[in-house]
């Protein structure tokens, strides 16, 4: 079945093509992942593959849906943000669009087409270990060059409350944003806040294209996409164990990846847990269309893994 927003995609291309100078054909115009009705999220932005004269000319378009107009042009602007507090060096791996607009009521952006990591399972683990720790680097220093000491610890106290005092999280989970709750108002501490992603997993992150395609996330550059529900004053530390979670349920590998992260950033291990907790109330009141089960379930996995790493690092097997 064609879905209506096929109607108009080829004159979104038209224009992408007049504003990039770049000929594409229009016939090759295809969906990256057709929605399927009954699974559709109401705020789903639709991709399609446009084809140019070369691999070099292809882009990906992404165009928000009826319901959530603004939804890409918010995405491109937060990214311009994003990419104006940062070095040259940490920005470049900021995904920008070479064209983004609007087109009636809905906002769309065209990006150079890039390459996510092989359906392979081998090929797969090779990619990810190529460049997990210029990726867990970057994380730092995207902390560190966008790091604010706020005025006053409250708001990051009442978003450890909101885990703590949710019902619908397990008892895991509100214990541990009790315990991390009760050091921060100890310790008087005035946590740091930072660019957060929202999103940080191996999925968001893409590279540059190779004649061999599997060798494009080995030796290509990397870029992140998504900025759309990143935040200038979040916290450090999700963004990490998200990324670390979505690589391996290997506990010597996140905390490994984990330490790397704290080194970069001075954090002791405490400190990210009860940022980390921060980050999760936030996402909860702020769920939008999130649903609670998936909420409930990432803060479960969030808080076993930050567990783990408290006791690895009371042991002393790394760092703190």
């Amino acid at each position: 079945m064609r879905l209506p927003y096929e109607e108009y995609v080829l004159d979104i291309a038209e224009r992408v093509s007049d504003d990039t100078g770049r000929t594409f054909s229009y016939a090759s115009v295809r969906w990256i992942e057709r929605p399927v009705i009954k699974q559709f999220v109401a705020d789903t932005t639709l991709m399609f593959f446009v084809d140019g004269r070369s691999r070099a000319e292809d882009i990906v378009l992404t165009i928000s849906n009826p319901q959530y107009p603004d939804q890409v042009s918010r995405a491109v602007e937060r990214s311009f943000e994003v990419a104006d507090r940062l070095s040259r060096p940490t920005r470049e791996h900021v995904l920008q669009p070479l064209s983004h607009g609007t087109y009636g009521k809905q906002s769309y952006a065209a990006y150079q087409r890039l390459c996510s990591l092989s359906s392979s399972r081998a090929v797969r683990y090779l990619q990810k270990k190529s460049h997990l720790h210029a990726v867990v680097d970057w994380l730092a220093d995207l902390a560190n060059e966008t790091k604010k000491t706020p005025d006053s610890n409250g708001p990051f106290i009442a978003e450890i409350e909101a885990v703590a005092e949710n019902t619908h999280l397990s008892a895991h989970v509100r214990q541990l944003a009790s315990a991390c709750l009760t050091r921060t108002q100890d310790r008087r501490a005035y946590p740091w806040t930072c660019v957060e992603h929202g999103d940080f997993w191996c999925g968001n992150i893409l590279f540059e294209m190779s004649a061999v395609p599997w060798l494009g996330p080995i030796r290509g550059n990397f870029y992140v996409i998504d900025w759309g529900g990143s935040e200038l004053k979040g916290y450090p530390g999700l963004d990490v164990v998200r990324y670390a979670m979505s690589l391996s349920d290997n506990q010597l590998l996140t905390g490994e990846i984990l330490a790397q992260f704290r080194r970069g950033t001075g954090l002791l291990a405490e400190e990210m847990a009860a940022s980390c907790l921060a980050s999760l109330g936030r996402i909860g009141r702020n769920r939008g269309e999130f649903p609670l089960e998936r909420y409930a379930e990432l803060c479960e996995r969030v808080c076993v893994t930050l567990a783990g790493d408290l006791q690895r690092s009371r042991n002393g097997k790394y760092p703190t």
